[in-house]
């Protein structure tokens, strides 16, 4: 619905339930893609943010954080934006760009405008990721899920690809 919307934070845990120092609003719904209602809607042009006039809250879904480190110590963090339920669920990408080694300052990533893994012809609704490495621990491999075809209906399908990572981003 119009009233949904997903937001992920960072923040150093003393435990897996303890939060300790400051929380970073890391990701929120802001580029179109992010914001699919459904297979044929979007609510692209719309803040992702809360509406103080009309008391509602902008759809926008971020959700399935996945970080990756490169051979150079790069770091991407690989999330999904849009509803799972949509053909349009894609990954988008933060990138860590700071030289002081605090990941809770905002100014210290960039983000990828649009996404860096979406549907084609053959599979829509791409998200769920995560990774594992081959037996020998020559080869990468992303997991995730998505609808074959052009629409997303029918069950959804787990995919393996291997990628790489370097300087530029996950491949």
């Amino acid at each position: 619905t119009i009233n949904f919307r997903q937001i992920t934070y960072l923040s150093e845990l003393k435990n897996p339930w303890t939060v300790t120092g400051k929380v970073l609003k890391f990701i929120e719904p802001i580029y179109d893609w992010e914001k699919h209602v459904d297979n044929g809607t979007s609510l692209a042009g719309t803040p992702s943010a809360y509406d103080e006039v009309n008391d509602v809250w902008y759809l926008g879904v971020i959700e399935g954080l996945l970080a990756v480190n490169g051979p150079n110590n790069e770091l991407y963090v690989l999330y999904v934006g849009s509803g799972y339920w949509t053909k349009y669920y894609a990954f988008g990408c933060m990138t860590y760009i700071g030289t002081d080694g605090d990941i809770l300052n905002i100014d210290n990533w960039s983000r990828s405008p649009q996404p860096v893994f979406s549907m084609n012809s053959e599979v829509n609704g791409t998200g769920g990721p995560t990774q594992t490495t081959s037996p020998d621990g020559k080869i990468d491999y992303i997991l995730y899920h998505g609808f074959l075809g052009p629409n997303a209906t029918g069950g959804r399908y787990a995919f393996m690809e291997p990628y790489t990572v370097d300087a530029q981003g996950v491949h």
